[in-house]
């Protein structure tokens, strides 16, 4: 799962050996559960609250960890416009 560029969300199979079949149903799974407010609700404050720590990331893995606040952040936008869609 990660935000497009468009500003929603988008699900793709991570490793080749899994299994096509399984991907889909597990991009169907997922797919079911934004649907979900109470879900949404509770993913938006996971980001929020994995955010707040990615802050205080330090050293050789800064760039990084802002990098992956930036995709917390636009994950947060994509379930706003999931809201208001």
């Amino acid at each position: 799962m990660r935000p497009d560029h468009r500003g929603g969300i988008v699900f793709r199979k991570v490793f080749s050996s899994t299994p096509q079949a399984i991907a889909d149903s597990a991009i169907r799974d997922a797919g079911e559960l934004l649907k979900d407010v109470q879900w949404r609700n509770r993913f938006r404050a996971t980001l929020a609250r994995a955010r707040d720590f990615i802050k205080g990331v330090q050293g050789a893995l800064q760039p990084l960890a802002r990098g992956r606040a930036c995709e917390f952040h636009f994950h947060a936008i994509a379930l706003g416009r999931l809201e208001n869609g």
